[in-house]
């Protein structure tokens, strides 16, 4: 299911750590409905948090590892977080601020090592003895699941708030426009705050297929890991593409079994969209989106390679309209507001 810096764990493993971390979850007091704000940095356990969340009906507010304290505090405070799990030096210098401390007492679960006043990871995931009546999964699909916090540090934290079934049908959607499947082996390298991150972890684990997790994004590193590997498709945003394939010596001979790329969260260059056509191997897609909409067009830079200044058409179940600033949609040719 997942490899993450040579450890493997396959789907049996997976289910087993997931049903005794949920178990454990709801043992120290987490329940259907309740927030968990998430400080970690790539890993096994965020995304084992992520999924025993979804089991139990239980939201995550993940932030970056690298805000500084007020900024987390406001964060939280605003999203009604109960519980905090976060990378241990993290948690240590929230246990030296006062406020922190009094408002999370009994409430800090630390990763990576042992810390005073905080509940250790390893021994949530470990088998439990008490065991929590289970409830049917279909009663959390509607439930809030992922809690995204936009400007968060510049001012008033801006909420995207988006259920089980929400991340579900992106990832489904994502699955069908772009041909994959059980035999795929996806990689992603950005930080898993990050909606883009968040939907490569569930592509994969709904299909069957392979996940390769890297703990932050180094060019030379991913290549190595796309050969070793054989990965087949990833997700990544342009300044991520352009150093990857800079130099075609290297694709050809390390990233061979790639078969589908796609560009988002920024605009690709325009240099670069001319030499698409040199990766005879690799499709390209160029897409555009949100965090509040996924993947609303896409673009085959192959297929249609004299539309490089275009971000594609919009994807299937799709409406788009351009507005002029009454709200009222406008002629072609005339640049307005985009209504996804």
């Amino acid at each position: 299911a997942i490899i993450f810096q040579n450890q493997k764990i396959n789907y049996k493993s997976l289910n087993i750590i997931i049903t005794n971390l949920s178990t454990s979850l709801q043992n120290i007091g987490i329940k259907k409905g309740d927030k968990i704000g998430l400080l970690l940095h790539n890993s096994l356990e965020f995304i084992y948090v992520m999924l025993a969340a979804g089991k139990i009906g239980a939201a995550i507010v993940p932030l970056s590892t690298s805000l500084p304290l007020p900024s987390i505090f406001r964060s939280f405070l605003f999203t009604k977080v109960k519980f905090l799990i976060g990378w241990h030096t993290i948690l240590s210098k929230i246990n030296k601020e006062k406020k922190l401390k009094k408002i999370y007492k009994n409430k800090l679960i630390s990763v990576g090592e042992k810390i005073p006043n905080c509940i250790d990871f390893n021994n949530l995931i470990c088998k439990t003895s008490k065991v929590i009546k289970k409830t049917k999964v279909i009663n959390f699909l509607n439930n809030d699941y992922i809690i995204s916090l936009t400007s968060g540090s510049t001012g008033h934290p801006k909420p995207i708030i988006l259920s089980q079934k929400t991340k579900l049908l992106r990832a489904q959607a994502a699955k069908k426009l772009y041909k994959l499947n059980n035999k795929d082996i996806i990689i992603t390298a950005t930080p898993l705050e990050h909606s883009l991150s968040q939907r490569l972890i569930f592509l994969p684990l709904i299909m069957g297929a392979t996940l390769i997790l890297l703990k932050n994004f180094n060019e030379k590193i991913w290549m190595k890991e796309v050969k070793k590997n054989k990965v087949t498709f990833s997700i990544l945003v342009p300044t991520q593409i352009e150093k990857i394939f800079n130099n075609k010596i290297n694709y050809e001979k390390n990233l061979k079994t790639l078969r589908t790329i796609v560009s988002t969260s920024a605009k690709l260059s325009q240099d670069f969209k001319k030499k698409i056509n040199l990766f005879n191997k690799c499709n390209f897609h160029e897409c555009y989106g949100a965090s509040e909409i996924a993947i609303g067009t896409n673009l085959n830079l192959k297929k249609d390679s004299k539309k490089i200044k275009s971000v594609g058409k919009s994807c299937p179940n799709v409406s788009i309209k351009i507005l002029n600033n009454k709200n009222s949609q406008i002629k072609k040719g005339l640049t307005g507001e985009i209504a996804v």
